[in-house]
């Protein structure tokens, strides 16, 4: 592949892809680097097609925030309908939902661990506050 097939480009940028309470905890370049990442992955262009985005720099840019923050946005429409019993990811395009699968890969286990404890962190908190949210008080 080169960096000019499909599976690299980004067509439609849509920006606020995530709520806005969270998307102020990142910088214009985190918040840009999200829209573009989640612009590409929802791209219905071709469905069937593996969509790859690439974030890289040097230590302490924020690298792990940014790729929370896109697996964020992606997963938000999920946890947002919480009446399902099924808790798959999925992405809603034109009327049909496909189910996604997220790859992130890091050259060294630690970079890894850190994305997975912060993922674990939201979406642990987000599943607290979905429950807070379900239980009626007596």
């Amino acid at each position: 592949p080169s960096l000019n097939d499909d599976i690299f480009q980004i067509t439609n940028k849509q920006e606020n892809s995530m709520e806005d309470k969270h998307y102020q905890a990142y910088n214009e370049s985190q918040r840009n680097v999200i829209a573009e990442a989640v612009s590409m992955i929802r791209d219905t262009k071709d469905d069937n097609q593996a969509k790859i985005y690439m974030c890289q720099g040097p230590p302490g840019t924020g690298k792990s925030q940014t790729i929370t923050g896109i697996v964020r946005a992606l997963l938000q429409p999920t946890f947002a309908s919480t009446n399902s019993n099924d808790q798959s990811p999925t992405i809603s395009s034109s009327g049909t939902s496909k189910k996604i699968k997220i790859l992130i890969c890091c050259p060294s286990n630690g970079g890894c661990n850190e994305i997975v404890r912060r993922l674990i962190d939201i979406f642990a908190r987000k599943a607290t506050d979905s429950n807070a949210n379900q239980t009626t008080p007596n």
